[in-house]
């Protein structure tokens, strides 16, 4: 890793503190969300209480002054239509402080305090969440309303030091933590006090209002904050505690017990770390597995002509017939080629991948290099009937390692011929399909069962005819398709597709881009 790259993965102010830390930061601002809220909450109930004090304040004195100017007959009827109205329960008193008007007891009362014992539990709750409410705000304690028993002015709070013009209220909790506005007021001579008292349920309901939409929002903030903690638990700390321990057990050499998650539905750094490392993974237990199998197979090989030859060798000293000699020679001098193809097969299987990482892919006319192949064949091996067919207005071109797709084609080839009657020809065809080059190569053979369309391409597995033993390591396929698979190109085994009988092996590679 270079400096620069180390210093971006570097942290500043906050390399001090764990990821947890940092989600709890999250959530920390989350709750000085709700703190703000619960202020402004506040705000509001005491706004509406100073709101409702002014007005009851001003229409008390108003009323004062206009029951001066009525008549005596008149008065209570005045005060029973006001207080209708205002859903309210009027005193009037006169200056020995004796009370001469109720309008609860000339008429019907316009509001009825409740008995807390009496209510439903839902209000219960409600009040109780009031007294919450009130505790986390701080809010004042209001003094507790009762009707006095002896209902004169020296029963009122207050009612003495209320001077004309100067009209005095004030809120208190009824018993069960309604609002109670009493508002008291004297005529500009002073003959009478009025004094008012409202049961505010509208306030109560609107302050309940508000909680229940602070509380709501209380409860959203609250949510969210846990869900998000719970998120980036998840998709954060959980899979990458997860990957740290399938790591720590690839290292420990347990990879082939280790299943690491690929995270396909992620397409974050994360996701692309999960299938990174799994892929690595997947990589390092496939290259165990193929290395175990593969010495076992190598193992398992090299003992049949080891046996074949040790048997002969052993059988040379007591054989004195001279033909029988020549044949166990024979059979001696087949064990040793035959081991010596699979050694040379053995160490080309076992350099495709790293020679191939290392190649350098080139622009490849496929067309050419089969013609070269088929030159070389016809002086070498004589006129074994090839036929080639294309598209001559097609660019069959590829970027591939010369010498490595050169090989394939050459076995593809051979295995051809060798199930193919001499008289026969092969037919390779090459076309271009989307962005793909396909070539196959047939033969007229006996064909190729279905259930061996993946089999033939295993290492050391030969379909062929007994006496064809020995002549062949079993290699040649499983060879063939580590090199096209190292080119991202695909080869399978098919029967032929015009009708004829025989196999056919297909080869799909990328196209070279053209630049044309």
């Amino acid at each position: 890793m270079t400096k620069n790259a180390h210093e971006e993965l570097k942290l500043h102010w906050s390399r001090r503190f764990s990821l947890t830390a940092r989600i709890l930061a999250v959530n920390i601002f989350a709750l000085v969300l709700m703190v703000f809220g619960l202020l402004a909450l506040d705000s509001y109930r005491t706004g509406l209480f100073d709101e409702r004090l002014k007005a009851s304040r001003v229409k008390l004195d108003a009323i004062a002054e206009i029951i001066t100017t009525i008549s005596a007959e008149k008065r209570a009827e005045y005060l029973v239509r006001i207080s209708e109205k205002n859903d309210s329960r009027i005193r009037l008193y006169n200056s020995k402080g004796v009370k001469i008007i109720d309008n609860f007891l000339i008429s019907e009362p316009t509001y009825t305090l409740r008995n807390p014992a009496d209510e439903p539990v839902e209000k219960i709750a409600a009040r109780y969440l009031d007294y919450l409410f009130n505790f986390l705000v701080l809010a004042p304690k209001l003094k507790s309303f009762e009707e006095p028993e002896n209902d004169d002015l020296s029963s009122w709070e207050h009612a003495a030091s209320v001077t004309p013009n100067t009209p005095h209220s004030e809120v208190r909790n009824a018993k069960d933590l309604s609002p109670v506005i009493i508002t008291i007021a004297k005529t500009i001579d002073g003959d009478f006090t009025l004094i008012e008292t409202i049961n505010a349920h509208d306030l109560r309901i609107k302050i309940r209002a508000e909680r229940s939409s602070i509380f709501t929002f209380f409860l959203i903030v609250l949510t969210v904050s846990i869900l998000l903690s719970l998120f980036l638990a998840r998709t954060i700390v959980k899979p990458i505690k997860r990957l740290a321990t399938s790591s720590i057990k690839v290292r420990l050499g347990r990879s082939s017990q280790v299943n690491i998650p690929r995270l396909p539905e992620r397409s974050d750094e994360i996701g692309m770390l999960a299938r990174a490392l799994s892929d690595m993974s997947m990589a390092l237990r496939k290259r165990l597995e193929l290395t175990q199998s593969f010495a076992d197979d190598v193992a398992h090989e090299i003992k049949n002509p080891l046996a074949s030859l040790r048997s002969a060798l052993d059988g040379l000293e007591n054989i004195k017939d001279p033909a029988l000699l020549r044949q166990l020679l024979n059979i001696a001098k087949d064990d040793v080629r035959r081991m010596d193809r699979l050694i040379t097969d053995i160490a080309e299987a076992g350099r495709v991948d790293s020679l191939i990482a290392k190649a350098q892919f080139e622009e490849i006319n496929v067309i050419k290099l089969i013609k070269k192949i088929i030159n070389n064949r016809k002086h070498r091996d004589g006129d074994k009937p090839i036929l080639l067919e294309y598209d001559k207005n097609l660019s069959l071109t590829i970027m591939a390692e010369n010498i490595r797709i050169e090989r394939v084609i050459e076995n593809l080839i051979d295995n051809a011929l060798s199930f193919s009657p001499t008289s026969k020809p092969i037919e390779i065809i090459v076309s271009k399909v989307k962005n793909n080059i396909i070539l196959s190569v047939s033969d007229n053979g006996p064909g190729i069962k279905e259930s061996d369309y993946e089999r033939i391409f295993q290492r050391f597995y030969s379909s062929r005819p007994d006496e064809d033993f020995g002549k062949h390591s079993g290699l040649g396929l499983a060879i063939s398709r580590a090199i096209i698979e190292a080119h991202d190109g695909s080869i399978r085994a098919r029967q032929r597709l015009d009708g004829k009988q025989g196999g056919c092996f297909e080869i799909i590679l990328t196209a070279a881009e053209s630049h044309e």
